[in-house]
């Protein structure tokens, strides 16, 4: 199935799940505006194929649609927008904290794990969320983001 078409066919439906559609119609259409080489198009549109045939059942469609993008993140390396920041700034903060707790009590002082908690928890916030940034912008160049996913 062609990217136009599946497009057509998920905004003309209107239904209960109508909310689910239009967010599944905006990832098709930022696919279409990307520009993928050959062999990915028509591995997206195989992958389409499913959707060709009308469903009447909502649990079938939402099930092929979480099919759908865990194929783009899995067998595409896709992801959401800002999706390695958000991982390093729970990362850098899980580990900032037990790394500042550390060495906050290794010195002994009555306040040190609470100074040791506040100064790595910040650290680790600042460096998961640089790191991941950086990663973000990688990602970007090898036009691997896709902001609806």
């Amino acid at each position: 199935m062609k990217l136009e078409e599946a497009i057509k066919q998920f905004k003309s439906q209107d239904d209960l799940l109508r909310r689910k559609r239009v967010g599944f119609t905006n990832l098709l259409i930022e696919i279409e505006k990307k520009r993928f080489s050959e062999e990915v198009q028509e591995a997206i549109e195989n992958e389409l194929e499913v959707f060709r045939e009308p469903h009447s059942d909502a649990r079938t469609l939402k099930k092929q649609m979480k099919v759908f993008r865990n194929f783009l993140m899995k067998e595409l390396k896709m992801q959401p927008g800002n999706y390695y920041s958000s991982l390093g700034t729970g990362l850098g903060l899980a580990l900032g904290t037990s790394v500042g707790i550390s060495i906050g009590t290794a010195f002994g002082l009555p306040l040190g794990p609470i100074f040791g908690l506040t100064i790595g928890s910040g650290l680790g916030l600042i460096a998961g969320i640089l790191i991941g940034k950086k990663y973000d912008q990688k990602a970007e160049k090898e036009n691997r983001v896709l902001d609806h996913l």
